[in-house]
C-alpha cells in the first residue's frame, strides 16, 4: 500500500510468467540495509505475487522502524491479501493509531473488518476517513458497500438492505462533484459481493451501482470504454471464408 494522499489506496497487480518469477527469485542482490530497502523489497515481492515474501520484508522494516505508520499499513495490506484477518486487524489498528490523520489506513482496516463480520465498526472506520477527507471516493464506496456476511434475523437483513440503497442513492448524489476528479475510484477496492446473500432480487441495486462505477471509470480511464475495432479480412488472412 503506497500512499502519496489521504485517498484509499489498492489496486490489482499484473503477475509475471512463472519463468519470469524464477529468474527473479535466483538474481541476487544485497541484502537491505534500512527500513526503506525493506519496503521496497516488499513492493517488489507483491508485484511478483510473492505474497508470503513481501510480509516478511514489510515486518523488518517495522521492526526497524515502529513508528512509521505507512509501514503498519503496508503489513496489514499484505496480510489481508493472503486473507489473514485476525492478524491484520491489529497491525491496521496499529497503524491508524500512530498515525490517525492519514484516511487510506482507515479505509483499510474497514476492509478487513468487514471480512471479519464486523460490519459496524468497518463503517466506524469508513466515517473516520471520510470526516478526514469528505472527498475520499474509496472511502465512500467503502462505506456505502458494507454488507455482512452473517444476518441476526429477517429484520435484520431487511435494515441493512435498506442502507445500502440509500448508501447507494449518497453516492449518486456527490457524483457530478467527483467527476471533476474521478480517479480515485480507481483506489476503491470494495465489491458487492456480500449483497448475492441476502437471496433476493438484486438487479436494480447492481445497476445502481454499475452506473455510478460507469460514469467515474469513463471519466478516469475514457480509453477503456473506446469500442473495439473489428478486425479488416486483410488482418485475418488464415480466417475461413465466411
Amino acid at each position: 500500500m503506497i500512499e502519496t494522499s489521504n485517498a484509499g489506496s489498492a489496486s490489482a497487480l499484473l503477475l509475471p510468467t512463472d519463468s519470469v518469477v524464477a529468474a527473479e527469485a535466483r538474481r541476487e542482490r544485497p541484502a537491505p540495509a534500512n527500513a526503506e530497502e525493506w519496503v521496497l523489497l516488499g513492493q517488489r515481492q507483491l508485484e511478483m505475487g510473492q505474497g508470503e515474501q513481501a510480509i516478511s520484508s514489510f515486518k523488518r522494516a517495522v521492526e526497524l522502524e515502529p513508528a512509521v505508520a505507512l509501514h503498519w499499513g503496508r503489513l496489514g495490506k499484505a496480510l489481508a491479501a493472503k486473507r489473514r484477518y485476525d492478524a491484520a486487524e491489529p497491525v491496521l489498528q496499529r497503524a491508524c493509531a500512530l498515525d490517525p490523520s492519514r484516511s487510506a489506513l482507515h479505509v483499510a482496516l474497514a476492509e478487513v473488518l468487514v471480512q471479519e463480520n464486523k460490519a459496524d465498526t468497518a463503517i466506524e472506520a469508513c466515517q473516520r476517513a471520510l470526516a478526514l477527507d469528505p472527498d475520499n471516493i474509496a472511502a465512500a464506496v467503502t462505506e456505502a458497500l458494507i454488507l455482512p456476511p452473517i444476518y441476526g434475523g429477517t429484520a435484520d437483513l431487511r435494515m441493512w438492505r435498506n442502507r445500502f440503497g440509500e448508501a447507494l442513492g449518497r453516492l449518486h448524489a456527490r457524483k457530478s462533484r467527483w467527476l471533476a476528479r474521478p480517479h480515485g475510484v480507481l483506489r476503491a477496492d470494495m465489491a458487492n459481493f456480500y449483497l448475492a446473500y441476502q437471496g433476493e432480487d438484486d438487479r436494480a441495486l447492481q445497476s445502481s451501482y454499475s452506473d455510478f462505477l460507469a460514469a467515474l471509470l469513463g471519466a478516469a480511464v475514457p480509453e477503456l470504454q473506446a469500442p473495439v475495432r473489428p478486425r479488416s479480412a486483410s488482418r485475418c488472412k488464415a480466417c475461413p471464408a465466411a
